[in-house]
């Protein structure tokens, strides 16, 4: 008798001990609930404030770079229109500098419109089916006497006829224009190849050149706006969007963009698209 009652008295405090210990543990897991309830609600507010600012910022950039857009093309325009002959050769050099600087200045502009636009998703774009054979031609040969000036070749290499793509043939034309500047600016030898090819259901366009390239680190911030590699900003100065606005067009034409380099040995930039169906 007594074995059974110490036994049924040993059970007995088992299961209080364990009623008790359920009874903690809901008691703590309530408090983790309404904690947790309470940090979710403080991170969608902060949320919340990141997107206001940012919509914020958005606006102001909208609307600075509208303002500075209207007086920058009459500016530029009666630059252009001083006769240069009649100039010596000073001044000749310091209405250069002065057309130079305002077209600068009225890229940047245009640039934060464009970023702007895109992110705020009121870019109008001109959707028909795409010759991409035409857009790397117009592209190249455009580009060609910047990189002549360097003394850098610019070649094609893809089929006769590349499959169209759906999108607006201007901002790809955009996108590609832009790829081949950074490619010319970086490049001191060599030069630059803008390879086409079908790949399954997508195209993919290639802007490859023998230039200094790029490190890792800098590679996985290339996109974000703003952002310059310290070679570019020492060399180049820009505004850091270009590429940013690229990946956003892209992006738009349910394609992806990307970038292999290695630092010495050149760069090669790629953006693929959906081919028509």
């Amino acid at each position: 008798m007594n074995i059974i009652y110490v036994v049924t008295a040993a059970l007995g405090g088992l299961v209080v001990l364990e009623l008790f210990i359920i009874l903690n543990s809901l008691r703590y897991t309530r408090q983790l609930l309404r904690i947790k309830d309470r940090h979710e609600a403080e991170l969608r507010r902060a949320h919340e404030k990141l997107k206001s600012v940012d919509r914020l910022k958005t606006e102001f950039m909208n609307m600075a770079a509208h303002e500075l857009k209207t007086p920058l093309v009459p500016m530029v325009g009666y630059l252009q229109l001083i006769d240069k002959s009649k100039l010596d050769p000073e001044d000749r050099e310091n209405l250069e500098i002065a057309i130079r600087n305002t077209k600068r200045l009225q890229q940047l502009v245009q640039d934060i419109l464009d970023i702007a636009k895109l992110e705020s998703r009121v870019m109008k774009f001109n959707w028909e089916d795409v010759d991409l054979t035409r857009v790397i031609k117009d592209c190249t040969s455009s580009i060609a006497p910047l990189a002549e000036e360097k003394g850098l070749y610019v070649k094609t290499v893809m089929p006769k006829k590349l499959p169209p793509v759906r999108g607006d043939f201007m901002r790809l034309s955009q996108v590609l224009t832009n790829l081949l500047n950074n490619a010319v600016k970086f490049t001191d030898r060599g030069g630059i190849t803008v390879r086409a090819r079908r790949s399954g259901d997508q195209v993919i366009v290639e802007v490859i050149d023998t230039g200094i390239g790029i490190s890792k680190k800098d590679q996985r911030k290339l996109f974000r706006k703003f952002y310059q590699t310290e070679a570019g900003k020492k060399k180049f100065g820009g505004t850091g969007l270009g590429l940013a606005i690229c990946k956003q067009i892209i992006k738009f034409h349910r394609g992806r963009i990307w970038v292999h380099s290695t630092p010495g040995k050149g760069s090669t930039f790629a953006f693929s698209l959906p081919v028509r169906q």
